[in-house]
């Protein structure tokens, strides 16, 4: 009888403790940007999926689905776990036939586990500032040289002389990062550059695209004047209130005689 009693108390100890034990879900990873890890479409034909737990490969190349947002399947050419230890992994590479849509849902599925694919879909960010002289007293040290901030456009205004060439880096400094891509410096496309030599109103595009087809613009306004005047040019300068790395202020420069090189 005391045997019994000692049994059944020893049982109930160790059932009672089972159930205290606090056992963790597997779930799918989400997906974190900073260092890449977690869940995502790593391109238009390339998914990753990532668990909190170390899983049989088998059982999730046999179980692991990628589906729309009405869960249909979506036709899988190969299934790669890129961390496996003795048949168990927590990453794993799916390589899709067809291209992911990056306006529609997509989904991973693993028994009645399911998280949505993260998709590139946000663009570039050009960042920029108009502050390329080391000299804070003044904008731009040459005298002939203003510049202007619109409200909505930034807008720079030159007097050119003869024989000079346009540079657009004498005005801008210009940076282009993307979330994922990271620098996009090399996929930069400058287009409609001014003629220096024709007086004018030019719409400056710099653009650039990421692995996913996201584009990027940003417009920069650039005037090409003829100075006709002989007398002294007084210019009034607006308050800068652009975005980006553009400094904000209001500053009034008094442009010295010079001589016309051209009319």
């Amino acid at each position: 009888m005391k045997v019994k009693t000692f049994l059944l108390i020893f049982f109930s100890v160790i059932m009672l403790a089972l159930t205290n034990v606090d056992v963790k879900a597997v779930e799918f990873v989400k997906y974190n940007n900073e260092n890449r890890t977690g869940t995502y479409a790593d391109t238009f034909s390339k998914v990753i999926v990532e668990f909190s737990e170390r899983m049989e490969v088998d059982e999730v190349k046999a179980k692991l689905q990628i589906t729309d947002a009405n869960n249909n399947p979506l036709e899988v050419t190969r299934i790669l776990a890129l961390d496996e230890i003795a048949g168990l992994a927590t990453r794993y590479q799916i390589d899709l036939k067809n291209n992911l849509d990056k306006t529609k849902t997509y989904k991973a599925l693993f028994e009645d586990l399911s998280i949505q694919l993260n998709l590139d879909t946000t663009a570039p960010y050009i960042s920029y500032t108009n502050q390329v002289r080391n000299d804070m007293k003044r904008y731009d040290e040459r005298e002939n040289v203003f510049l202007v901030q619109g409200l909505t456009q930034n807008t720079f205004e030159r007097l050119f002389g003869e024989k000079e060439e346009f540079n657009i880096y004498e005005y801008l400094r210009i940076n282009i990062v993307d979330n994922r891509d990271g620098s996009l410096m090399d996929k930069m496309v400058i287009e409609n550059l001014p003629n220096p030599y024709k007086p004018g109103t030019y719409v400056v595009k710099i653009k650039a695209t990421d692995s996913w087809n996201n584009e990027a613009v940003q417009e920069f306004t650039f005037k090409v004047v003829k100075n006709t005047d002989k007398t002294d040019l007084a210019i009034d300068i607006v308050t800068f209130t652009g975005v980006g790395l553009i400094i904000g202020f209001s500053i009034f420069f008094i442009l010295k005689r010079r001589s016309v090189g051209r009319n």
